[in-house]
């Protein structure tokens, strides 16, 4: 059953550029991404806004290789209590076979 309290428009833009070049055998690979919900029948939120930077590391060898990530996203609302940052950081290996 759809929703009215539930309706949103979103409108998102991401820059993902990729730097082919390595730097001490490092790949980096920068990410930024903006959204934008309008909340259309729940005027309490209004427009929302989250911005979402990170970055990725890789280092390879051979066959093996290893990425460390970081993301950081903020979110904001007229909402006090829908408003929030976070921080991830990940690690990962990939071996091809």
């Amino acid at each position: 059953k759809h929703s009215q309290s539930s309706s949103t428009n979103d409108y998102k833009v991401t820059l993902s550029p990729t730097i082919s070049k390595k730097v001490m055998g490092l790949s980096i690979s920068p990410t930024y991404s903006f959204t934008l919900t309008d909340n259309i029948y729940n005027s309490t939120k209004g427009k929302e806004t989250s911005h979402d930077p990170s970055v990725t590391i890789t280092k390879s060898w051979k066959k093996l290789s290893g990425n460390i990530n970081y993301a950081f996203t903020k979110k904001t609302s007229e909402d006090a209590s829908s408003s929030y940052t976070k921080h991830i950081v990940g690690i990962g290996m990939t071996y091809s076979l």
